[in-house]
């Protein structure tokens, strides 16, 4: 009889501690419920800005059009500067 209680109190242990990791791991939408969107979702994709190197979000980025190409900026001074033609791209 112990037997069984001490695998029951195991089992109820380990079935506790795994649905208190999943709910600690698991990603927070807002669809869910959740509090925010996670990191980085709401940045879109990562583009690199061709003056600085700093990688910004494509929905948050200033963006200019060249050559039919759309390069992505993290301000105003680094599209100006890649307007103006002081850059290496």
């Amino acid at each position: 009889m112990r037997l069984l209680l001490r695998f029951m109190f195991v089992f109820v242990a380990i079935v506790a501690a795994m649905s208190l990791l999943r709910g600690v791991f698991a990603p927070r939408t807002p669809e869910a419920g959740g509090s925010s969107a996670r990191r980085g979702e709401r940045a879109g994709k990562l583009m690199k800005d061709p003056i600085c190197g700093t990688y910004v979000g494509t929905e948050s980025a200033l963006t200019t059009t060249k050559r039919s190409e759309t390069f992505y900026f993290c301000s105003e001074e680094c599209r100006e500067k890649f307007i103006a033609g002081s850059h290496r791209a």
